[in-house]
């Protein structure tokens, strides 16, 4: 799968780990591939695309 099933934008790789992701809702490729019983709530949802990009930036900050 090389889009997001959401959003329909392309996986971004994560220069520091191995994870692709959506760079606008935050779906990790792995859980798009799953199928997954419960939903993700809203809450869960911001946070985990809170997480992404903080680790993303400490990534560039010490690339930098």
């Amino acid at each position: 799968m090389d889009q997001c099933p959401t959003c329909r934008e392309w996986w971004v790789q994560c220069p520091c780990c191995d994870l692709s992701f959506c760079p606008k809702c935050g779906m990790e490729e792995d859980d798009a591939e799953e199928d997954e019983e419960e939903p993700e709530s809203d809450e869960e949802r911001k946070e985990r695309i809170e997480f992404v990009r903080k680790k993303f930036a400490e990534y560039i900050e010490k690339k930098g």
